[in-house]
């Protein structure tokens, strides 16, 4: 799970070619998710759902997708991109936000479809993990304003970070400095659950 999310971050932030124009049409939207899943996540399988724009976000809602071993679905996404409008140079968004409500995940044998029931079972059970991002890139300047991902359980985990001196180009390495970084855990139970 940590790897998927450390991977939808970086997709989102990064490379211009995941999502080459703010989103005007439905079908914007899914062809904005769609390349997402094939060129900065190649083991992702998602189930493309039916988007909807709201003030200028990409709008879906009960999602399925197959990560690796895992069964993950979203009671809704919201997506609201700015950034490069050409295909051939990687560059970082201008801004991004994303929100994630009932993220859940199953771990799934491919091989036991009774086991693979009851996890799928035990998932939709509960809670659902929600997540806020918001993020921009300005002249060398990555500011993650917001992350938080509330747990069930009264769990959180928030953070806020700000790197200056990067490159303009996400493929090179990271070369800048970090100048503040803010990290807020609320734990009840949260590692003994997840």
């Amino acid at each position: 799970m940590r790897r998927f999310a450390g991977a939808l971050c970086v997709a989102l932030l990064a490379p211009g070619s995941l999502a080459a124009q703010s989103p005007e049409s439905p079908e914007a939207c899914g062809t904005l998710l769609e390349t997402l899943s094939t060129q900065a996540l190649p083991e992702l399988t998602l189930e493309a759902p039916d988007f909807r724009l709201e003030e200028g976000a990409c709008v879906a809602e009960d999602l399925f997708a197959l990560f690796d071993n895992m069964r993950l679905t979203a009671e809704a996404l919201r997506v609201r991109y700015d950034g490069p409008q050409d295909f051939e140079a990687p560059r970082y968004a201008r801004a991004v936000e994303l929100e994630i409500t009932g993220l859940r995940a199953a771990a799934q044998t491919g091989s036991m479809p009774d086991l693979d029931y009851a996890l799928a079972a035990q998932a939709r059970a509960s809670e659902g993990i929600d997540a806020r991002l918001l993020a921009g890139f300005d002249t060398g300047r990555l500011v993650l304003d917001a992350l938080r991902i509330d747990f069930p359980g009264a769990n959180a985990i928030e953070a806020r970070l700000e790197l200056t001196g990067l490159s303009d180009d996400p493929l090179q390495a990271l070369d800048g400095r970090l100048q503040r970084l803010e990290l807020s855990i609320q734990s009840n139970g949260l590692f003994e659950q997840y």
